[in-house]
Formats: C-alpha cells, sequence, structure tokens
C-alpha cells in the first residue's frame, strides 16, 4: 500500500487529507516546524511512540508501512526526504 493510502487510512481522519489538522487538537502537518526539519527522526518518533492524543503506531504498522507514511508526509507536506523502513524498525 502506498504512503498516501496508509495516511488516509490511519492518519487523515485526525491530521485531515490536506494536512491542516483541528486547531488546538490535531497539529497541522502542512508547512509543520517538525515534519520540515531535516532530521527524520522526531517525526518518525511521534508515530512510533505515540504523543498527547495521537497514539502509537509502532504495534499496528509495519516499518515499512511507517516508512511510508512518514515519507509520504514529509514529501507532501514539506518537501523532505523520505525515509526507510530500516529508519522506521
Amino acid at each position: 500500500m502506498s504512503g498516501e493510502q496508509l495516511y488516509v487510512e490511519h492518519c487523515a481522519n485526525c491530521h485531515q487529507i490536506d494536512g491542516s489538522g483541528y486547531d488546538q487538537v490535531y497539529p497541522n502537518l502542512l508547512r509543520n516546524p517538525i515534519v520540515g526539519l531535516r532530521d527524520p527522526a522526531p517525526t518518525l518518533e511521534y508515530v512510533l511512540e505515540g504523543r498527547g492524543a495521537m497514539p502509537s503506531f509502532r504495534e499496528e504498522l509495519s516499518p515499512e508501512e511507517i516508512a511510508e507514511i512518514v515519507s509520504y508526509v514529509r514529501l507532501k507536506f514539506a518537501h523532505r526526504s523520505t525515509v526507510t523502513p530500516s529508519q522506521a524498525g
């Protein structure tokens, strides 16, 4: 499954299809400073470990699926590099 499909299935309910999120509830991913960092580690950590209302996806998704989602988010919303499954493992 593509990163976009995985994002729609697992992330869009909270962060919306366009990444705009919901003010004061779910963060905006579009031009988000964490998503836009050169180092993808903080974004991966949020997806793997969760934070606040965001659940951890470590047990729900494979490293390949997490890499696909984070890569999609970084490319779509911040024009940053992709990540590999080994980074998401």
